[in-house]
């Protein structure tokens, strides 16, 4: 059987051509189903869920040592931190290219919806939930294959710190 040999140029003009619409054309790398793995809230706590182990520093001392009951504060924010810790352990995000998120509780099946705007030359992240338009920003940053989302917080005495969250593709 005689198979006629293919016109090499067209046939690698055709391939590149292909690679090049499939770049162009691509979606952002933050499409896609994440489990948050890993937070850092300023230096006062930080949780690993593959570990299930949340630290929460004694810094948190010095944030209420001037309140009326310290103790009684330092426990609240403990008792705050781990309830945090829980509902990452049961969070899982996921980013639709129609500029869309899904945030889904495992446990109960339940999830709440947003839309989002992500603007890879900045690296910037702008997250509202429905139906109240609360906006949350981030930067976002890669580090071995792994989501991480930075963004600010701010307390009622107007002190700020920053949160991290490590998320891992599903």
């Amino acid at each position: 059987m005689y198979l006629r040999k293919p016109n090499n140029i067209r046939s690698v003009i055709t391939v590149i051509a292909l690679l090049l619409s499939t770049l162009t054309y691509s979606q952002p790398a933050l499409t896609g189903k994440w489990k948050p793995v890993f937070f850092s809230l300023d230096a006062l706590a930080r949780g690993d869920v593959k570990a299930d182990t949340i630290f929460i520093s004694d810094k948190i001392k010095e944030i209420f040592k001037d309140d009326k009951n310290p103790g009684e504060s330092e426990e609240m924010m403990k008792f705050i931190f781990e309830m945090l810790f829980k509902k990452m352990k049961d969070t899982q995000e996921e980013y639709l290219s129609e500029g869309k998120y899904i945030e889904t509780n495992t446990r109960t099946g339940r999830s709440k919806t947003g839309t989002y705007i992500y603007d890879e030359a900045t690296k910037s992240l702008e997250r509202k939930q429905d139906p109240s338009n609360k906006k949350e920003n981030f930067i976002v940053s890669w580090k071995n294959g792994q989501l991480v989302l930075t963004g600010d917080l701010e307390s009622t005495n107007g002190k700020k710190g920053k949160i991290e969250i490590v998320y891992e593709k599903l």
